[in-house]
């Protein structure tokens, strides 16, 4: 039996993947536990937050979210629900993966190097005090945004970026590109260019501070200029301020060795992200009062959320 809002596919796998699992039903293979494990899992997410965006507009709340905009034209989408639900779990997927990756390695390199972790605070402090920082905030925090945009430079979750392909046949240095052909953009060579790059290996935010887009000054035309969005966009203002906001991160080697190492090889997963392995550092509240506000915070958003949230 089937409750209110729910599908009888919603233990089940959607139609194609369904019928692709079909066609192998007679093979031995490792990857099909695992699959039917991994839709398991996104059924139970999926549909679960899906069915709490739907009770949130039956009680006439307003939702700005892709998934509340997705159902009030879901009629002129022609869509069925099963479908908007995969849409929006496909977003989510690869928006929560690239986010965890960057907010993981921005946490490594504070750790690494505290005299940027102490400037931002003190910048943040300055512009929001006790308050709990906005997303109008950032506009006042130009160190924030140079920190945002080093992370992304030194680090890119997108190291060869998404894999594109050429629309029409195209000349490109006396090299010829076929229409259609795969391009895999060396987003992490570029972001580490010493022809582009002062002190390319180092975690210096400053860099954006000088030059929009952190290259050096006095280069060639047509070379001094690299898009800041290269490694992967910058939409992580609001949680990169709460996080300086709110909490210390210090290295448990304290204090930090003066010159950070890293080793790109041991440090990372092995992947098409570049997202730092577990470490350990200490991560507590800067103080009582912005602990308070944080736990005032969160239940105020878990009370919006039905006290779904754990």
């Amino acid at each position: 039996m089937l409750r209110m809002g729910e599908s009888k596919n919603e233990n089940l796998l959607a139609t194609p993947r369904a019928y692709v699992t079909r066609l192998s039903t007679g093979w031995n293979l490792a990857w099909k536990k695992m699959w039917k494990k991994t839709q398991a899992m996104q059924c139970a997410l999926y549909f679960k937050l899906f069915r709490e965006v739907e009770r949130r507009r039956r009680a006439g709340m307003i939702d700005e979210c892709f998934a509340a905009k997705m159902l009030e034209q879901q009629e002129d989408l022609a869509l069925e629900r099963d479908t908007i639900v995969y849409i929006c779990g496909v977003l989510l997927d690869g928006g929560a993966e690239t986010t965890a990756s960057f907010l993981q390695n921005l946490v490594l390199c504070l750790v690494k190097y505290p005299s940027v972790l102490k400037k931002a605070q003190a910048e943040v402090d300055n512009a929001v005090g006790d308050r709990l920082p906005d997303s109008n905030d950032i506009k006042s925090m130009p160190y924030v945004q140079a920190i945002i945009k080093e992370t992304h430079r030194f680090l890119p979750t997108a190291p060869t970026s998404i894999p594109h392909a050429s629309v029409d046949d195209s000349e490109y240095r006396e090299y010829i590109i076929p229409r259609k052909t795969p391009i895999l953009i060396n987003v992490f060579g570029i972001c580490r260019d010493p022809k582009l790059y002062e002190r390319p290996e180092e975690f210096w935010p400053e860099r954006y501070l000088l030059s929009p887009d952190g290259t050096m000054s006095g280069l060639p035309d047509g070379t001094g200029y690299t898009r800041t969005t290269l490694p992967f966009g910058s939409g992580k203002n609001l949680a990169v301020m709460r996080l300086l906001w709110a909490f210390d991160f210090v290295s448990i080697d304290s204090p930090a060795p003066s010159t950070p190492k890293w080793d790109i090889e041991n440090e990372f997963v092995d992947g098409i992200t570049l997202s730092a392995k577990p470490f350990q550092c200490k991560i507590t509240p800067r103080s009582t009062r912005k602990a308070s506000i944080i736990e005032k915070s969160y239940k105020s958003l878990r009370d919006s959320f039905g006290g779904q949230l754990q």
